[in-house]
């Protein structure tokens, strides 16, 4: 007689999570190297485990008297002699100690659903003992209850949560309205808002429903126009009144010698007044007469904004810039809002060399 041993490795479920641990077995096997033949007189074959498996094999699927095998059972079953594995013995040709693998604790239906919410989770007509479930709710919902579930004894451990939808703050609170109730950030449906505008919009008070995540009966607040923007050196005159008698439209005019730096008119929208006009100051010329050695003009001279101006040297002056073969003796200037414009060269006249 001789003895040998066989070393085994089965995956078992140890966690309930779906985690597989590797176990691995050390099965020692007497062998009779007499009944080793064909035929050995009160062999045993193979035995059938129902939800499991056997875990030490035979070529010839036939065992020795008194030899032993092992057998494990399938994820989410165990020996109903408890372990993890079981062990039966050949005796005259029958097996002893074989028991049947039963479930692992009482299983679960399917988790019950629940409306717009999300779950990750493989389906799956039962799930063991343990196994967790969690739940989150779609966008703009909101989720009343606990989020995990557990099965425990056959049985999901609580009720499922439920996703409720909400309203968040009305768009402009604050701004063009105000929330005479208490201001939150989600509002259930059903909830109910008091409101008021805020100048310089205007409307009647009222209220508003949160229902199926929005606000039923919108907020109508329309926008006031304030009085025109004023200008300097100059003011509107051309203007458009609504039906309450505010103006939403003006044209504007400047003083005498300012010019308007654009015309056409500008209207009142949403409560705001866009930027408007400005008045751009002349440029006075008399300016240059002393130390430029100009002409000496008649009076003193103003030009417009944007207006152009030819200057004239004194006699026997020219201007500093000279072209080939030529004496300048005009300068032409122009004014930009006050100030005199001459490009690139001043507009100063020289004593003519001998």
């Amino acid at each position: 007689m001789f003895y040998s041993f066989h070393f085994y490795c089965i995956y078992h479920l140890l966690n309930m999570k779906s985690s597989l641990t590797l176990l691995c077995l050390v099965v020692w096997v007497n062998v009779d190297a007499s009944s080793a033949q064909t035929e050995i007189e009160g062999a045993c074959i193979n035995p059938t485990v129902m939800n499991g498996f056997i875990v030490q094999s035979n070529e010839r699927n036939v065992h020795p008297r008194n030899s032993k095998i092992h057998y494990s059972c399938n994820v989410g079953f165990k020996p109903s002699t408890g372990g993890w594995w079981g062990e039966a013995t050949c005796t005259e040709g029958t097996w002893s100690g074989i028991s049947e693998c039963i479930a692992q604790g009482v299983q679960c239906d399917p988790p019950p659903k629940v409306e717009n919410a999300i779950v990750e989770i493989p389906y799956q007509n039962t799930y063991i003992d343990g196994f967790e479930v969690n739940y989150e709710c779609r966008k703009s919902f909101e989720i009343e209850g606990l989020k995990k579930l557990t099965c425990e004894n056959g049985s999901w451990t609580t009720p499922p949560p439920t996703c409720k939808q909400y309203c968040g703050k009305p768009e402009g609170a604050g701004e063009t309205f105000l929330i005479l109730d208490q201001v939150l950030e989600r509002y259930e449906n059903g909830n109910q808002i008091d409101y008021k505008c805020i100048s310089p919009y205007t409307g009647p008070r009222g209220n508003t429903t949160c229902k199926n995540g929005e606000w039923h009966m919108p907020i109508e607040c329309k926008a006031s126009c304030p009085d025109p923007p004023r200008i300097t050196n100059g003011d509107f005159t051309m203007e458009n009144r609504d039906v309450e008698d505010v103006i939403t439209e003006v044209s504007y005019q400047c003083s005498r010698q300012y010019t308007l730096s654009f015309t056409g008119s500008i209207r009142c929208q949403n409560g705001k007044w866009p930027r408007p006009p400005k008045c751009l100051r002349p440029c006075e010329i008399s300016t240059f007469d002393a130390e430029y050695n100009l002409q000496n003009l008649a009076k003193k001279e103003n030009i417009a904004h944007g207006e152009k101006k030819t200057l004239h040297c004194k006699e026997g002056y020219y201007h500093e810039y000279k072209q080939i073969g030529w004496n300048i003796k005009k300068i032409e200037v122009k004014c930009d809002d006050g100030a005199i414009q001459y490009g690139e060269h001043i507009p100063i006249c020289s004593h003519r060399y001998s």
